[in-house]
This record gives structure tokens, sequence and C-alpha cells, in this order.
């Protein structure tokens, strides 16, 4: 603790306008042990209770950034430090549509195929406990972000497959 807390200080006596997105990507904070012992199940989610704003607090929050000249990164590149999972929503989420059901986990990659688009990739986030996903092209670079609802055909959400 003693070590992470001089790290903290060190970074932003050298970098304070890039401090805020340096210690949001290490710094636990207090009650770190009482997350540890949370369920290891995933956080139930109906897709039709995910949050009609989507990424508009986000995007709110990240232009006021910008403004501050808190932060000088895109907003993608931003959301993509910034995105953590509250404590019930580490081991991931499980999103139900319908009779369906998938599990995606914070920072992890999957494959989705449907007839129409052949095979696809994307990486996902969970922003609390919001989920958001990102293709990835044949390049491996990332996408946009964007939001869940409506986003995968039944094909694809049956044969949802995670990368190594």
């Amino acid at each position: 603790m003693i070590c992470e807390i001089a790290l903290a200080i060190c970074l932003f006596a050298l970098l304070p306008a890039r401090c805020r997105e340096i210690l949001q990507l290490f710094w636990r904070g207090s009650g770190a042990a009482e997350e540890a012992r949370l369920s290891t199940d995933p956080l139930d989610v109906k897709i039709s209770d995910l949050p009609r704003q989507g990424l508009g607090n986000r995007v709110d929050e990240w232009s006021a950034e910008t403004r501050r000249g808190r932060t000088g990164l895109g907003f993608d590149d931003w959301l993509e430090g910034i995105a953590l999972p509250v404590a019930a929503a580490r081991a991931g989420m499980r999103i139900l549509r319908d009779d369906l059901r998938f599990v995606i986990c914070h920072g992890a990659r999957y494959t989705i195929s449907d007839s129409v688009r052949g095979a696809r990739v994307f990486e996902c986030r969970i922003d609390g406990r919001f989920p958001v996903v990102a293709f990835i092209d044949d390049q491996g670079r990332r996408g946009p972000w964007v939001t869940i609802p409506k986003l995968f055909t039944i094909e694809e959400i049956v044969g949802m497959t995670p990368q190594p």
C-alpha cells in the first residue's frame, strides 16, 4: 500500500495532466479486500434493462476532461483506460435476451459468426455495469466502442466463443 501511494505521488509530480488517467488503471482504493471475497458468478443483466443513454454520459465526461486539459486521448482510448467493472461485475456479465444467455468478461475477446457477415472478433469492456464492445479488424486495429442492445443477431449470440 505504501508503495502504491509513493508511486501515485511520483506520477502526480511528473505528469499532473495525465495523473488521473494513470491512477485509475492501477488504484483499487479502500474495499479491495472486500471485493476479493465477492462471488465468482457473472452479474445477470437483461439486455432490455441496459441504460438507454448508452455512452452519452461518458462522452460528456470525456469532453469535460478534454476541455480542462486533463486528457489528450481520443474518446475510444480514454474509455479503454477508464472503464472498469463494478465489484459485482468483475467476474463478467451474463447478458439475458429472451431465452438466450451469453457471458462476457471485461478485457476479453470473442469471435462471433453469421451467414451474412462471416466471422468477426470483438473486445469487451464493462464500464461499471454497462458493457461495451469494439470490433477488431483483420490487422488487429480496434474500432469504436459501441453498445450491445440490438447489436448481435440470434445466430451470433448462439455461436459466440471466447478467444484464448
